[in-house]
Order: C-alpha cells, then sequence, then structure tokens
C-alpha cells in the first residue's frame, strides 16, 4: 500500500523538511535504500526522526493516493478478487484503523474485508502482487506472479514484471492471464 498506492516517500521526504531537516533526495532516487532514514540529513539519529514522524497519526492520514492507482485497481476490482495487503507501522489498532480509513476515503469501492494487514504477504493466497519491497518481492516470487512498482531502492530485485505508471498493469495482468492460458 504504501509507495505503491500512494505517495509515501514525497509525504514523508515534506514531514522531514517541515521538521527543519534536509533530506538527499538526489541520493535517494538515484542510490535508493529500503531505509529512508538513511537520507535525512542530521546529526541526530535519522531512524528516531523516522519513528517520530510515522507514529505521528497525521502523518498517515495526510498520505496522497497516486491518482492513476485508484481509477486502475477500480477496474481491476470489478474483474477479479482484489486485497490490498499491508503493513502497519506498529502492530497497535490505531495505525490499522488509519489504513481502514485512508482506503475508505480514497478506495471507497474496497471493502473491509479486502484489507489485509500482513508482514508476510507472500504467506497471503493469492496470484499475482503488486509491491514495492525488495524482501518481500524476492519471498513472492517462488508462489505468485510479482509486479514491481519500480522505485530507487528496488532496482536489483527480480520480479516477473516492472512499472513505473500504473496505466501498465492492465496489460500486465491480462500477459499474466495469457500465460496462464486464461486468455
Amino acid at each position: 500500500m504504501d509507495g505503491v498506492i500512494n505517495k509515501f516517500d514525497s509525504n514523508f521526504i515534506s514531514y522531514v523538511k517541515s521538521n527543519g531537516y534536509d533530506f538527499d533526495e538526489y541520493e535517494f532516487n538515484h542510490n535508493g535504500d529500503w531505509d529512508i532514514s538513511k537520507f535525512i540529513i542530521t546529526s541526530e539519529n535519522p531512524k528516531k526522526i523516522m519513528n517520530d514522524i510515522c507514529t505521528q497519526m497525521d502523518f498517515w492520514d495526510s498520505i496522497p493516493p497516486i491518482k492513476k492507482a485508484v481509477s486502475i485497481i477500480k477496474e481491476l476490482n470489478s474483474k477479479y478478487t482484489v486485497r490490498i495487503a499491508t503493513t502497519p507501522w506498529a502492530d497497535d489498532i490505531r495505525y490499522k484503523t488509519s489504513k481502514i480509513k485512508w482506503m475508505k476515503k480514497y478506495f471507497p469501492f474496497i471493502d473491509r474485508n479486502q484489507i489485509i494487514f500482513s508482514n508476510a504477504k507472500w504467506n497471503l493466497p493469492g496470484e499475482v502482487i503488486i509491491e514495492d519491497k525488495p524482501d518481500t518481492i524476492d519471498k513472492c516470487n517462488d508462489t505468485m506472479y510479482t509486479i514491481c512498482h519500480d522505485r530507487p531502492y528496488n532496482k536489483n530485485c527480480n520480479s516477473d514484471y516492472r512499472f513505473v505508471n500504473w496505466d501498465s498493469i492492465p496489460p500486465i495482468i491480462k500477459e499474466i492471464q495469457r500465460a496462464e492460458g486464461n486468455s
């Protein structure tokens, strides 16, 4: 969810800057790392700064969606069984409730029972996963088709498909269907 259907990175960078810190966007965009706190420029503990930001509920509530993801997921949801698998910042009902409310606001066509909280997405039932986290993609490669949302931090991970723009998703799904003999 975070960074795949919403603009987590840009929102996080805005929060970093609004808290008086600098962020090395050049290095993040060219030599990215899953640990986005590494790009906070400070003499303080960057992981603490990240945690301070990510424990603010208004941070999560303010993340804008990727607009094209909304329309594409709506289209896919009318044809397939779509589930939104996400890992909350902490195992706390506040983070789960925030994500459910966010989904209801931006993806009102997704029912609550379609939202799954899991930090082991590779154990979930499904044929296809759209993901950005390299470790998750690597673990899902053996159990389902992987579609990697191309980000600076996942350039070196292997996946079945990659995309930059959500417009690429419907043709990828059709290609997977043809490969499975379901065209």
